[in-house]
């Protein structure tokens, strides 16, 4: 799950943000949450994979996805209130925050079920050895 944080650096680079000490700090909660929404999505993908569910990544996605989807634009939205204020810094923490957190959302939706159709695809299929 750190390729929401990549893309959270390649956004600051885009958009002119100086990487500093104060948003080197904000990577590793781009992370942190990045974890957390992927392992949402794979702890429900395993219950349902141990249910014999024959589409355990679409019943993931439909049963945690719309939490993790409120969840991000919740905290992201909140982050975002950040942009009022005056001073650059805050301003640039806030903004800096909210796309590494719809970054990692992204990630999670895109990422995490393909990697667990590479890591799982056999048992899905009913091919395991």
């Amino acid at each position: 799950m750190f390729l929401g944080a990549l893309w959270t650096v390649g956004y600051m680079g885009l958009a002119g943000i100086p990487f500093n000490q104060t948003l080197a700090g904000v990577i590793s909660m781009i992370v942190g949450l990045g974890v957390d929404y992927g392992m949402h999505l794979t702890h429900r993908f395993l219950e349902e994979l141990r249910e014999s569910n024959p589409h355990p990544i679409i019943s993931a996605l439909e049963g945690v996805g719309p939490g993790i989807l409120v969840g991000a634009l919740t905290t992201g939205g909140g982050f975002l209130a950040l942009l009022s204020g005056e001073l650059t810094a805050i301003h640039d923490f806030g903004k800096t925050l909210a796309i590494g957190i719809f970054a990692s959302m992204f990630a999670a939706f895109t990422v995490t079920p393909a990697l667990l159709q590479v890591f799982y695809g056999e048992k899905v299929r009913g091919e395991e050895k």
